[in-house]
C-alpha cells in the first residue's frame, strides 16, 4: 500500500484549485499594501525622522502572528466534522486506511493555503531590515515562531474537528482551545508571578508561559531590538511543537472511534447523554407545551427556539462574566472601577456578545440550505416573509434580554467610573460620550447582525464562511476604515492645527462610520431577503454556487 495515499491525492487536488493561488496572491498583496501604508504614515510620528525599521517590523510580525493563531479556526476546524455530517468519513474506514492517513490527508488539503500565505508574508516582514534597527537573527526567530504558531493552530483545529460533528461547535471549540493555551495560561502565569509570595512562583509562572505560542513570539520580538539569550524562546518553541504532535496524535486516535453516527434516541436511559438531551429539549409534556405556544407565533420560531440551552447560553456567559468581574473587584477594589478597566471590560463584553449573535443569525439558514431542509420549508404554505419573520422572532427572544442586561451594565460601569476615578470634568464628559456612543452602536449592530447574518447564511457556501462575512461586513469594516483614514490623514497632515482633530471629531467620525455601515448593510440584507430569498435558495443547485465576499453586493 502507498504510504499516506490521501496526502498525495489531496495535495494534487489542492494544486489544481484556483483558490490556492488566489489566496496566496491576496495575502501577499495585502501584506505589501500594509507595509507600504506604514512607510507613508510612520514618518509623521517623529520630527522629520525616517521611519523606524523596528516599529514596522513589530507591527507586521504581530499581524502575521494574529493570522497564524487564527488560521486553524477557518482552515481545519471543520474539515473532519464536515465529513462526518456528510457520511463520507465512514467510507474511508471501510478500507485499510488508518486514522493517521485520514488526519494527515485532511491536514495537507486544508492547510496548504495557510502555509502558502505565511510563506508569502515572511519576505514582507523581513523588509524592515533595509531600514535598520532590526537584528537579522531575530527575523529568523520570528519566522520560526510564526511557523510554529501556524502548526499549533492547525493542529488544534484538527483535534477539535475529530471530536465534533456540528460546524458551529467545531469553530467555537477551536477558538476556546487556542484561547485557553495562548491566552488564559499566560494570564494565570502573570497573576501568579505578581500576586503570589512563595519563593517558587516565578518557576511555576514560567511553566505556564511555555505552552503559549505567544511567549516564543514575544521573546523573538525582544531579540529584534537588542541581542540577548534565546533560551526561553527555544524552550517555548519546543513545547509548542510538542503540543502540535500531541494534538495530531490524539486526533489520529480519536477519529476512528467517533466517526459513526449515534442516534440520540439510542442514548442510554439515565446516562449523561440522555439527561443532557432532556435538559435541552425537556420531557414530553414540556415539549408539547412549548410547541403549542410557539406554533401559535410562528412555526419557524418553534423550529429555531426548541433548544433551551441555546437560549440560556447568553445568560450563562453573562453570569460567568459577572462572577469574574466580582472576583476582580474583590481582589483590586477601587482600582477595578477605573475608566481604562471599564472601557476594556465593555469592549470585551460587546465583542463576545456580537460574535455569538452573528453565529446564531447565520446558523439556521446556512445549515438548512446545506442539508436541503430549506427546500422542504419553501414547499410548504409558509411564505418567505413568514420564514424570515420566524427566525427574527426566535433571535429576538434569545438575545433581547442579554443585550438589555449589557446596556444596563454599561450604565452602571459608567456611573462607577465617574464616581470612583480622579477624572477632570472634561474627561468625565468625554467618557460619558464614549459610553453613550458604544451603547448606540451596540443596539445598531444587533439589528444589523441579525438581518445580515440571515442574508449571508442564505448565500454563503458554508456556515463558517457566512459567519466570517457577517463579522467582517458588520463589525470589522468600520474599524478598518476608521484606523486607515485617521492615520493616513494624520500622516499627510490633513488635520488643521497642531493638536490634531480632537476627541469630539474622532468620536463623531467613528459613530458615523458604524451607523452608516449598519444602515447600508441592513438595507441590503433586508432587500435581499424580501426579494431574492427563493432565488438564492435555488442557487445551491447551480454551478458555482457559494457566495464569496464581494458576491454580497452582486445584483441579479
Amino acid at each position: 500500500m502507498t504510504f499516506l495515499p490521501i496526502v498525495g491525492r489531496e495535495l494534487r487536488v489542492a494544486a489544481r484549485r484556483r483558490g490556492t493561488y488566489w489566496v496566496r496572491f491576496g495575502v501577499a498583496l495585502a501584506a505589501i499594501l500594509i507595509s507600504g501604508w506604514m512607510l507613508l504614515t510612520l514618518p509623521s510620528a517623529g520630527a522629520g525622522a525616517r521611519p523606524s525599521g523596528l516599529g514596522i517590523f513589530c507591527v507586521l510580525a504581530s499581524l502575521g502572528f494574529v493570522f497564524c493563531l487564527t488560521a486553524g479556526m477557518g482552515a481545519t476546524a471543520d474539515c473532519l466534522s464536515a465529513e462526518k455530517r456528510d457520511g463520507t468519513l465512514g467510507l474511508l474506514f471501510l478500507t485499510d486506511l488508518r486514522g493517521y492517513d485520514v488526519v494527515l490527508g485532511k491536514l495537507a488539503a486544508t492547510s496548504l493555503g495557510a502555509l502558502y500565505s505565511l510563506l508569502t508574508i515572511l519576505p514582507v516582514i523581513a523588509l524592515p531590515l533595509l531600514l535598520g534597527g532590526v537584528n537579522p537573527r531575530a527575523v529568523a526567530l520570528v519566522g520560526g515562531a510564526l511557523l510554529n504558531t501556524l502548526l499549533f493552530s492547525l493542529a488544534a483545529g484538527m483535534l477539535v474537528s475529530a471530536v465534533s460533528r456540528d460546524e458551529r461547535k467545531a469553530g467555537t471549540g477551536t477558538a476556546a482551545l487556542i484561547l485557553l493555551i495562548a491566552g488564559i495560561l499566560p494570564l494565570l502565569g502573570a497573576i501568579l508571578e505578581e500576586s503570589a509570595t512563595w519563593p517558587w512562583r516565578r518557576q511555576w509562572a514560567w511553566f505556564l508561559y511555555l505552552p503559549s505560542p505567544g511567549f516564543a513570539f514575544g521573546k523573538a520580538l525582544q531579540l529584534a531590538g537588542s541581542p540577548g539569550a534565546a533560551a526561553d524562546y527555544w524552550w517555548s518553541l519546543l513545547t509548542v511543537h510538542g503540543e502540535v504532535w500531541l494534538f495530531l496524535g490524539l486526533a489520529c486516535g480519536i477519529l476512528p472511534r467517533t466517526w459513526s453516527e449515534r442516534a440520540l434516541a439510542a442514548a442510554k436511559p439515565g446516562g449523561g447523554r440522555a439527561r443532557w438531551q432532556q435538559w435541552c429539549y425537556g420531557n414530553a409534556i414540556e415539549k408539547r407545551r412549548l410547541r403549542e405556544r410557539l406554533l401559535e407565533i410562528n412555526p419557524i420560531t418553534w423550529l429555531c427556539g426548541r433548544n433551551r440551552f441555546s437560549r440560556a447560553a447568553p445568560w450563562l456567559f453573562l453570569l460567568f462574566v459577572a462572577l469574574g468581574w466580582i472576583a476582580g473587584y474583590w481582589r483590586v477594589r477601587g482600582d477595578w472601577l477605573a475608566a481604562p478597566v471599564d472601557i476594556t471590560f465593555v469592549l470585551l463584553l460587546h465583542g463576545v456578545l456580537k460574535y455569538h449573535l452573528a453565529g446564531e443569525a447565520c446558523r439556521r439558514l446556512a445549515e438548512d440550505r446545506r442539508s436541503g431542509a430549506l427546500e422542504l420549508l419553501l414547499s410548504t404554505p409558509l411564505s418567505t416573509r413568514e420564514i424570515v419573520q420566524g427566525q427574527w422572532t426566535a433571535l429576538r427572544r434569545q438575545f433581547a434580554g442579554p443585550f438589555l442586561a449589557v446596556l444596563v451594565s454599561d450604565g452602571f460601569l459608567l456611573l462607577a467610573a465617574r464616581q470612583n476615578s480622579s477624572l477632570e470634568p472634561q474627561d468625565a464628559d468625554r467618557l460619558t460620550l464614549m459610553f453613550m456612543a458604544g451603547m448606540i452602536v451596540l443596539a445598531a449592530d444587533a439589528f444589523t447582525l441579525i438581518w445580515l447574518g440571515m442574508w449571508c447564511g442564505l448565500r454563503a457556501a458554508t456556515y463558517t464562511r457566512a459567519w466570517s462575512l457577517t463579522m467582517f461586513w458588520a463589525l470589522a469594516l468600520p474599524w478598518v476604515i476608521f484606523l486607515v483614514t485617521v492615520s493616513t490623514a494624520g500622516a499627510l497632515e490633513l488635520w488643521r492645527g497642531p493638536e490634531g482633530p480632537g476627541f469630539d471629531v474622532l468620536l463623531v467620525w467613528w459613530l458615523s462610520l458604524n451607523l452608516g455601515n449598519d444602515l447600508i448593510h441592513f438595507g441590503r440584507a433586508l432587500g435581499g431577503l424580501s426579494k431574492e430569498f427563493r432565488t438564492e435558495a435555488a442557487r445551491r443547485f447551480q454551478p458555482g454556487a457559494g457566495g464569496g465576499g464581494w458576491r454580497f453586493w452582486k445584483r441579479r
